[in-house]
């Protein structure tokens, strides 16, 4: 796994160890997925982009937010029910486990999507 971007650092210092670790799953999954993605911060939180924005994610008080986009919300309605939804958010509360599979779908549906 390549370095975490010192802005990212920055980003995650304020939390705890569980949700660093959660946000780090995350970003795991997303290079897993997409080796060559670029990271950098965007509206204030982690993004990661390949041909355009493929996710961003942010960090709050009582949740993770992931921002898919709304047709990737729609598309995996069924499987976020679980979830606290808007638009092009999904919001994860932190005493929830992170569901990696799902995730992992969303990041390949969104490289697919955007080509």
């Amino acid at each position: 796994m390549s370095a975490l971007p010192q802005i990212f650092i920055d980003y995650i210092e304020t939390f705890d160890e569980d949700v660093k670790s959660k946000f780090l799953d995350i970003r795991k999954m997303v290079l897993k997925v997409c080796p060559d993605v670029v990271e950098k911060m965007s509206y204030g939180v982690p993004t990661y982009y390949h041909e355009g924005i493929l996710l961003h994610v942010g960090l709050f008080k009582s949740h993770i937010g992931i921002y898919p986009g709304p047709k990737t919300i729609d598309h995996f309605r069924s499987r976020l029910e679980a979830y606290s939804l808007d638009k092009g958010t999904i919001r994860i509360p932190y005493k929830m486990d992170l569901d990696l599979s799902l995730i992992k779908d969303i990041i390949t549906y969104n490289l697919e999507f955007r080509k």
